[in-house]
């Protein structure tokens, strides 16, 4: 059995830092056996030395046939000498480009097959002008600046790159949205908004997430809005029913709330029942901007915060009452599968930060939902983890 067995359960290996790769070499070269069952390896974080252990290392995996890198930096150091037929195993999680018709560093990587999943884009004003294709793209992701953006390229695009699902239209810096620049996708939500008087002020559209439509190939039809992120400063019961009628398919909705204005629960959570395909909500600065009242049912949770010696009291008090707003929304609407919360210290309490994933689930032979999770208070958490 045992013989059986062993092979599938070392086919994929997860690797981080030089110790990982370290001991992973030590059990490759005394047991071949080991080394002849590993199919796939997933490299999350290794250094020089590590890069010169894997690329001695490769040779030794007969059956290898996946290698997936998280950093670029791993890719040029460990895999520069592979042939076109073992570079097309490769396959780099996440590339940057930032002018999209410079020479790439790693022009001769892709030339010999290496793969790209996901793509970051700076000065995508500039894709007009033509776009190579990345074998694998399934993720686009465009920082905006202050020039306008035309999508001439993206029947091109969306034709070269069958696998691609999702184009993120990142406005970090307001630059672009909050200048009249405007896509195809949303023109007829800001004609509303713009017909709403003094709505334009009170929100800020910073990402714009378009999916891919499997099922048409008519290219007008291939995409669709499919997540959004806005800052609110007032009048969310008047942003969201338009954003609703404007994108009935958005599944993701990240709400950062900013200024004096203050909302119900009940009522947030009958703004987001509007949303038939809603699955994963973003809470940024939530906590003081919700309420329940007068009543803080949430004080008689604060036990439920695990690791509470890493935490400010203020942190582990704010922890408890989005483990409660956010249990009352997965309660109330069924299509709700994760939450993401960002929350940091308030004027006058200590410096803390408490973000992370809450994910939703059912409670076994009960209709109750309840919600997994917990805050890091970690400053330094991936800004590519939020939504």
């Amino acid at each position: 059995m045992r013989r059986i067995c062993l092979p599938f359960l070392l086919a994929f290996v997860r690797i981080e830092f030089d110790s990982g790769i370290t001991c992973f070499r030590d059990q490759c070269l005394a047991n071949l056996r080991f080394a002849g069952s590993i199919k796939a390896l997933h490299i999350s974080s290794i250094h020089l030395k590590g890069s010169d252990i894997l690329r001695q290392l490769l040779p030794r995996l007969p059956r290898l046939s996946w290698i997936h890198f998280e950093s670029f930096k791993i890719v040029i150091e460990s895999v520069h000498h592979l042939t076109s037929s073992d570079a097309s195993k490769v396959l780099l999680h996440r590339g940057e480009i930032y002018h999209p018709h410079k020479k790439l560093l790693w022009e001769s990587h892709l030339s010999r097959g290496m793969q790209v999943a996901q793509l970051t884009i700076h000065q995508p004003h500039f894709l007009h002008e033509g776009f190579r294709r990345f074998s694998g793209l399934r993720e686009l992701d465009l920082i905006m600046g202050r020039r306008p953006v035309t999508l001439s390229w993206l029947p091109e695009v969306t034709s070269a790159h069958p696998q691609l699902q999702k184009i993120t239209f990142q406005d970090r810096f307001k630059h672009y949205f909050s200048r009249k620049l405007t896509l195809p996708f949303i023109s007829d939500f800001v004609e509303q908004v713009c017909r709403e008087d003094g709505l334009n002020d009170v929100f800020d559209l910073t990402r714009l997430v378009v999916s891919r439509n499997t099922l048409t190939k008519q290219s007008s039809e291939q995409w669709h809005v499919s997540g959004l992120k806005i800052v609110v400063r007032s009048s969310l019961d008047r942003i969201l029913p338009i954003i609703n009628s404007s994108f009935p398919k958005v599944s993701v909705l990240s709400l950062e709330f900013q200024a004096q204005a203050t909302y119900h629960i009940d009522n947030l959570i009958n703004m987001l029942r509007r949303f038939p395909s809603l699955k994963t909500v973003g809470l940024r600065h939530a906590f003081n901007h919700l309420h329940y009242g007068c009543k803080k049912p949430w004080t008689h949770q604060r036990a439920m915060v695990i690791n509470q010696s890493k935490k400010t009291p203020a942190a582990i008090m704010v922890e408890a009452g989005m483990f409660w707003y956010t249990t009352c929304i997965a309660q109330a609407i069924s299509s709700v599968e994760a939450f993401f919360v960002y929350e940091e210290g308030m004027i006058g309490c200590d410096d803390w930060t408490a973000v992370g994933w809450y994910t939703v689930q059912n409670v076994p032979e009960s209709r109750a939902r309840c919600v997994i999770g917990e805050l890091d208070s970690r400053k330094g958490f991936c800004k590519r983890c939020e939504i």
